[in-house]
């Protein structure tokens, strides 16, 4: 009969004992390891692109088809009118930002990456054609 009453108290017991044990600390990560994180920095650079289209698009009214995003952007790009150079750098900033971010091994994340740098890149040819330069 102990015998049966320490086996029911034992599971009991180990059960108090886990939950009460602090956590072991997690061990530092590479974010180059992590599943995603190419995409996790795709997504940080995404709102400057989308602003950057919005600021072209106050040179060129057929450049930006519909806006979908916060109402905010679209109301600061209407408020201030960028010049074109510093919508060409600020892109060059972006191309620059890409080129040393490693491809992410994930097909989706890559694709994003690859379809990021040819839009701004695109975007840049556009604002350079808008200022007159002739390809």
């Amino acid at each position: 009969m102990r015998r049966l009453a320490f086996l029911a108290i034992l599971p009991a017991a180990l059960s108090l004992e886990c939950r009460t044990a602090p956590a072991p600390a997690p061990a530092p990560v590479n974010r180059s390891d992590i599943e995603g994180a190419g995409d996790l920095e795709l997504t940080s650079l995404a709102p400057s692109y989308v602003k950057l289209v919005l600021a072209l698009g106050r040179h060129d009214a057929d450049y930006v088809d519909a806006y979908y995003g916060p109402p905010e952007w679209k109301t600061e790009a209407e408020r201030v009118m960028r010049p074109l150079a510093d919508i060409q750098a600020e892109a060059d900033s972006l191309l620059a930002r890409l080129a040393r971010l490693a491809e992410p091994r994930e097909e989706a994340p890559r694709l994003r990456h690859r379809y990021l740098v040819k839009q701004i890149s695109a975007l840049r040819a556009r604002s350079e054609m808008l200022g007159g330069k002739k390809f």
